[in-house]
């Protein structure tokens, strides 16, 4: 076990300070109204079924995948008030402290993984999404846990171990959730793809173990590839909303 699971002290700091990065992401969640771009997400999520929220983000409605929308579609049953919409943002702000914190920890020491975890409870940017009913602090959070599991999986194959299916099946989960977040994570999951065969692919073993992984992304994306190219490419239509 690691020196820094085993000090009470460093999980004090770190509760602490993911206490004070809560504070400050769930405060005032209702003080302002929903805004241009946030409206424009609700209203592509209040179709009446899942299938109406793709089409028309397919339709380019949205210059993103429809994962958050599809979320947010869900997420009605509870309401459509300021605080229900942004609650989930933040909860993921809040989330992406500790996650930042393991990464830090997985990377350098616990000393490294505090400090992380510092800037993100307190710097400007990741409260500011934490309090938007957009899809930027669920990229966040699932981007550090992305690389947190990548990099145990490229770990296990330099050491020449056995790859764990729990990691394997949580990092398919949370690249598959950045996939269809926006597709700055799609592009994450690539440069991931493409440096995982470039510097850690050495045996048969390594192969197949990476061909799975990679051939199970592309088959869950197979499904919204048509309309990658005209949300990069094509101009949103200028309609009124159904």
């Amino acid at each position: 076990m690691r020196e820094y699971v085993r000090d009470r002290r460093v999980w004090l700091a770190l509760s602490g300070i993911v206490l004070l990065g809560a504070g400050l992401r769930l405060f005032g969640l209702d003080i302002q109204s929903l805004w241009n771009d946030e409206l424009h997400a609700w209203a592509i999520s209040a179709q009446k079924s899942i299938g109406g929220v793709v089409f028309l983000v397919a339709l380019q409605w949205e210059g993103h995948p429809p994962g958050y929308h599809m979320f947010l579609h869900c997420l009605e049953i509870f309401g459509n008030s300021e605080v229900i919409l942004r609650l989930p943002s933040a909860i993921c702000g809040i989330l992406s402290i500790i996650w930042i914190f393991l990464l830090g920890c997985r990377l350098f020491s616990w000393q490294e993984g505090l400090v992380a975890s510092v800037l993100m409870a307190f710097s400007q940017c990741p409260i500011f999404y934490s309090q938007e009913a957009r899809p930027y602090a669920f990229l966040i959070l699932f981007s550090i846990v992305t690389v947190y599991y990548w990099l145990s999986i490229v770990e296990h194959l330099q050491s020449n171990r056995k790859v764990k299916v729990y990691t394997i099946l949580v990092y398919l989960l949370s690249s598959l959730i950045c996939c269809y977040l926006h597709y700055y994570g799609l592009y994450l999951i690539f440069l991931q793809g493409v440096a995982s065969f470039a510097f850690y692919c050495r045996t048969r073993k390594d192969v197949v173990c990476l061909g799975f992984i990679y051939a199970a992304l592309i088959l869950a994306y197979v499904p919204w590839t048509a309309c990658v190219w005209g949300h990069l490419h094509g101009p949103t239509p200028n309609i009124p909303l159904p």
